[in-house]
């Protein structure tokens, strides 16, 4: 609906040609680029049209006839004036002047621009202007008008043509109906199909950009949809595990214990006020359009986590080798989800058993591996929303991930991360 405001978060913009659809036709923004090709192009035309309708003005030749005629030279004919002076009507300056203004706007207002130009050109042909130089404006209209419409919006129009071409028949004299008139028609007929050839290539062209840029922005979007849906699933996922064990502790020493369930009390809002954080800046995104300019948690968050289990009675292990080095942050960050959400499947699929948590370099690799001690598995690990979302945080930086049951008991979560990190390739996709 035409005054209709879009959402905000739906922020539209102009393909990469800068064409547009109006309510009046099709159209281009007014870029200062159009005019300054356009604009001389038209006075290129207009002036070489007003150059032929002036010669074709000029009386030549002598009572014998012009040269081409049979007849002498101009200077060599006693009758021939020692200035002929071109009688052209003012009038025709006039079309000329409106030929070049809708050959400047042909990118801008295509269909005017055709019409303008297709009448112009008939008066002109009508008042004997040469057909030859004037057949590339309705051309150039013409190719302007196929590059910026469908053919079923810009066919019928070009019927407009049919007295043009038949204007340059003019005034079908039945010696003029030679080769000099069909020469001409041909020749018009080879450029009109030129344009409207080049034109319709030009759109396809343009159409198949947009189509690629809209998948792009699609493609784009789900990623982004799917990056969220993780941040979510894994921030709600730890806390609500933490706070559902700090809540057991508190119920257990309730009567026995009071100042622990005071920490217990105060862990639980701990727990929860940091994923209000997390999540106030994962969903920043639809404010918007804003981005979260938070830094990301990385490595230095993941003994935080350990020591939120520990304060919760569970029992989890954390190793971190010396030679590390530097980490780029979508590799931390990658790494701390892992490590969270391998420790929330032990809380929820192995009854809280103990868990030792390893962070070592192999090389230019970063190995994170989580191991618990949880009962022994008949198969392998069921592929849930948490492996699903921990395999493509692997993927994303150009690792992968490995979830296999270990023979005495429990499962190993081993992510291979490259320390820089890496151009994914797909996603991965219950425990």
């Amino acid at each position: 609906m035409r005054g209709a405001r879009r959402p905000s978060y739906a922020r539209q913009r102009a393909p990469a040609d800068g064409h547009r659809t109006t309510g009046g036709g099709p159209m281009v923004r007014a870029h200062p680029r159009v005019l300054l090709l356009d604009v001389p192009l038209a006075l290129l035309v207009g002036a070489t049209t007003w150059v032929s309708l002036f010669l074709a003005k000029l009386p030549v030749g002598g009572p014998y006839g012009a040269p081409w005629e049979g007849g002498g030279p101009p200077w060599r004919e006693p009758a021939a004036p020692p200035f002929a002076v071109a009688d052209v009507p003012p009038l025709l300056g006039v079309v000329v002047l409106a030929l070049v203004v809708a050959l400047a706007l042909r990118r801008l207002r295509p269909l005017a621009a055709f019409l303008g130009v297709a009448l112009a050109a008939a008066v002109l042909l009508a008042a004997d202007a040469p057909f030859w130089p004037l057949c590339f404006a309705p051309a150039l209209a013409l190719l302007a008008l196929a590059s910026s419409s469908a053919p079923r919006r810009y066919l019928p129009w070009t019927a407009l043509l049919v007295p043009v071409l038949a204007l340059g028949w003019w005034p079908f004299e039945t010696e003029q109906l030679a080769l000099g008139s069909t020469t001409s028609t041909t020749f018009a007929l080879v450029v009109f199909a030129v344009a409207l050839l080049l034109g319709t290539l030009h759109r396809a062209r343009r159409l198949a950009a947009q189509r690629i840029r809209a998948e792009e922005l699609r493609q784009s979007a789900d990623a982004e949809r799917l990056r969220i849906a993780r941040e979510v699933h894994d921030v709600v996922g730890h806390s609500l595990s933490v706070i559902t064990m700090q809540a057991g502790v508190a119920l257990h020493v309730v009567d026995r214990r009071p100042d622990q369930v005071e920490e217990s009390l105060r862990a639980i809002r701990r727990t929860g006020l940091e994923a209000m954080a997390e999540l106030r800046a994962a969903m920043g995104v639809f404010r918007d359009g804003e981005v979260g300019t938070a830094p990301l948690a990385g490595l230095d968050r993941i003994p935080v986590v350990v020591e939120e289990l520990r304060a919760a009675g569970r029992q989890v292990g954390l190793e971190v080798a010396d030679d590390l080095g530097e980490v780029s942050p979508t590799v931390a960050h990658a790494a701390y989800r892992i490590v969270q959400e391998s420790l929330t499947n032990v809380g929820k699929h192995a009854g809280g058993a103990p868990a030792e948590v390893r962070l070592t370099r192999e090389g230019s690799t970063l190995v994170v591996s989580v191991v618990d001690s949880g009962p022994v598995l008949a198969h392998p690990p069921e592929p849930g929303h948490g492996i699903a979302g921990m395999t493509e945080r692997a993927r994303g930086v150009g690792g992968s991930l490995d979830v296999r049951a270990v023979p005495d008991g429990g499962v190993r979560v081993t992510a291979r991360l490259p320390l820089q990190g890496d151009a994914g390739r797909g996603s991965g996709g219950g425990r």
